[in-house]
Protein backbone atom coordinates (compact mmCIF):
# COMPACT_ATOMS: atom_id res chain seq x y z
CA UNK A 1 0.00 0.00 0.00
CA UNK A 2 1.44 3.26 -0.31
CA UNK A 3 0.39 5.73 2.32
CA UNK A 4 1.28 8.87 0.11
CA UNK A 5 -1.40 8.58 -2.42
CA UNK A 6 -4.80 8.41 -0.59
CA UNK A 7 -4.19 12.53 0.15
CA UNK A 8 -6.20 14.59 2.52
CA UNK A 9 -9.20 13.24 4.28
CA UNK A 10 -11.94 16.01 3.34
CA UNK A 11 -12.30 16.89 7.31
CA UNK A 12 -8.95 17.24 7.74
CA UNK A 13 -8.75 19.73 5.01
CA UNK A 14 -11.37 21.69 7.20
CA UNK A 15 -9.70 20.88 11.04
CA UNK A 16 -6.35 22.25 9.31
CA UNK A 17 -7.67 25.75 9.09
CA UNK A 18 -10.21 26.33 11.68
CA UNK A 19 -8.70 29.35 12.76
CA UNK A 20 -7.91 30.39 16.09
CA UNK A 21 -9.51 28.72 18.74
CA UNK A 22 -9.21 31.23 21.31
CA UNK A 23 -12.35 33.13 19.88
CA UNK A 24 -16.24 32.37 19.18
CA UNK A 25 -17.71 34.56 16.35
CA UNK A 26 -14.88 37.18 16.56
CA UNK A 27 -14.96 37.13 20.26
CA UNK A 28 -11.95 36.73 22.68
CA UNK A 29 -12.88 33.35 24.70
CA UNK A 30 -10.12 33.35 27.53
CA UNK A 31 -10.04 34.87 30.54
CA UNK A 32 -8.69 38.40 31.24
CA UNK A 33 -5.15 38.94 33.13
CA UNK A 34 -5.49 38.17 36.68
CA UNK A 35 -7.97 35.83 36.82
CA UNK A 36 -8.34 31.96 36.73
CA UNK A 37 -10.95 29.73 34.61
CA UNK A 38 -13.34 27.64 37.02
CA UNK A 39 -16.25 25.51 35.96
CA UNK A 40 -16.35 27.57 32.46
CA UNK A 41 -16.16 31.39 34.54
CA UNK A 42 -13.54 33.22 34.98
CA UNK A 43 -13.07 34.34 38.79
CA UNK A 44 -10.46 37.09 40.02
CA UNK A 45 -7.34 35.11 41.05
CA UNK A 46 -7.06 36.74 44.50
CA UNK A 47 -9.62 38.44 46.82
CA UNK A 48 -10.10 42.36 45.95
CA UNK A 49 -9.44 44.99 49.25
CA UNK A 50 -12.13 45.18 51.65
CA UNK A 51 -14.99 47.34 50.23
CA UNK A 52 -16.94 48.93 52.73
CA UNK A 53 -20.69 47.80 51.34
CA UNK A 54 -21.99 45.19 49.39
CA UNK A 55 -22.72 48.13 46.90
CA UNK A 56 -19.56 48.97 46.29
CA UNK A 57 -18.32 45.63 45.58
CA UNK A 58 -21.01 45.14 43.13
CA UNK A 59 -20.32 48.30 41.07
CA UNK A 60 -16.17 46.91 41.62
CA UNK A 61 -16.64 44.53 39.74
CA UNK A 62 -19.48 45.88 37.25
CA UNK A 63 -16.88 48.25 36.41
CA UNK A 64 -14.49 45.40 35.62
CA UNK A 65 -17.13 44.06 33.40
CA UNK A 66 -18.28 40.97 35.76
CA UNK A 67 -20.30 40.77 38.42
CA UNK A 68 -20.12 39.27 42.16
CA UNK A 69 -20.47 35.61 42.47
CA UNK A 70 -23.60 33.57 43.42
CA UNK A 71 -23.70 31.44 47.19
CA UNK A 72 -23.32 27.98 45.32
CA UNK A 73 -20.56 30.05 43.10
CA UNK A 74 -17.94 30.81 46.05
CA UNK A 75 -19.24 27.45 47.87
CA UNK A 76 -18.36 25.46 44.97
CA UNK A 77 -14.74 27.12 44.34
CA UNK A 78 -13.72 27.54 48.03
CA UNK A 79 -11.15 24.71 47.23
CA UNK A 80 -9.54 26.39 44.32
CA UNK A 81 -9.41 30.41 46.06
CA UNK A 82 -8.65 31.86 49.21
CA UNK A 83 -12.14 32.83 50.36
CA UNK A 84 -10.47 33.75 53.76
CA UNK A 85 -10.70 32.09 57.58
CA UNK A 86 -14.38 34.05 58.56
CA UNK A 87 -12.42 36.46 60.76
CA UNK A 88 -13.51 39.81 60.87
CA UNK A 89 -13.51 40.66 57.10
CA UNK A 90 -12.09 37.71 56.03
CA UNK A 91 -15.06 36.23 54.25
CA UNK A 92 -16.58 37.28 50.46
CA UNK A 93 -19.46 39.20 49.63
CA UNK A 94 -21.67 37.08 47.33
CA UNK A 95 -24.92 38.16 45.15
CA UNK A 96 -27.78 37.81 47.76
CA UNK A 97 -29.05 40.91 49.10
CA UNK A 98 -32.47 40.52 50.69
CA UNK A 99 -34.53 41.99 53.70
CA UNK A 100 -34.74 40.42 56.90
CA UNK A 101 -38.19 39.69 58.54
CA UNK A 102 -39.35 43.42 59.56
CA UNK A 103 -38.03 44.50 55.83
CA UNK A 104 -36.48 47.73 56.84
CA UNK A 105 -32.54 45.97 57.42
CA UNK A 106 -31.04 44.24 54.51
CA UNK A 107 -28.54 41.92 54.63
CA UNK A 108 -26.17 39.90 52.30
CA UNK A 109 -24.94 35.97 52.33
CA UNK A 110 -20.81 35.52 52.68
CA UNK A 111 -18.91 32.86 52.38
CA UNK A 112 -15.01 31.85 53.78
CA UNK A 113 -12.45 29.23 53.45
CA UNK A 114 -13.73 27.14 56.03
CA UNK A 115 -17.26 26.54 54.14
CA UNK A 116 -19.00 28.79 56.70
CA UNK A 117 -22.19 30.56 54.35
CA UNK A 118 -23.40 33.31 56.98
CA UNK A 119 -25.47 36.45 56.54
CA UNK A 120 -24.03 40.28 57.54
CA UNK A 121 -25.88 43.61 56.34
CA UNK A 122 -24.99 45.28 53.37
CA UNK A 123 -23.03 48.13 55.05
CA UNK A 124 -20.71 45.87 56.96
CA UNK A 125 -17.31 45.47 55.46
CA UNK A 126 -15.80 42.19 53.22
CA UNK A 127 -14.10 41.15 50.83
CA UNK A 128 -14.83 39.99 47.64
CA UNK A 129 -13.76 38.32 44.37
CA UNK A 130 -15.54 39.18 40.58
CA UNK A 131 -16.79 37.05 38.22
CA UNK A 132 -16.03 37.33 34.03
CA UNK A 133 -17.70 36.08 31.80
CA UNK A 134 -14.91 33.58 29.64
CA UNK A 135 -16.28 34.22 25.95
CA UNK A 136 -16.33 38.65 25.87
Amino acid sequence: IDLGAPGTVPSATTAASAGNANTVGGHAAACPGGTTLIGGVCFDSASNPVAPTQNAAAEACAAKGGWLPSPEDLYSVRGDLNLGTGVGTEHQYTDEVYANTSGANYSTVVVDGTGAITEQGINSPSRYFCVYPLVR
